[in-house]
């Protein structure tokens, strides 16, 4: 899990690192910069990765994931 992510810089990182077999969901308050990430992933074809608008104050704890807050 990348934690606010804003464009996807390190979410799309960690997306090529896991390669098929992982995943990864990069959250951000922000739904304009979440619209840049997701294009972004749309123009790399990366599908081992989501994006979901969410505020970190307010996650549930993380089990069994990598937590990035950048």
């Amino acid at each position: 899990m990348a934690i606010a992510t804003g464009t996807g810089l390190a979410a799309i990182a960690a997306a090529e690192v896991v390669g098929s077999t992982g995943r990864v969901l990069g959250t951000d308050f922000a739904s304009g910069m979440l619209r840049q990430a997701q294009q972004k992933i749309t123009d790399l074809a990366l599908t081992n990765i989501e994006f979901e608008e969410a505020d970190a104050e307010f996650l549930e704890e993380c089990h069994n994931v990598f937590c990035n807050c950048l």
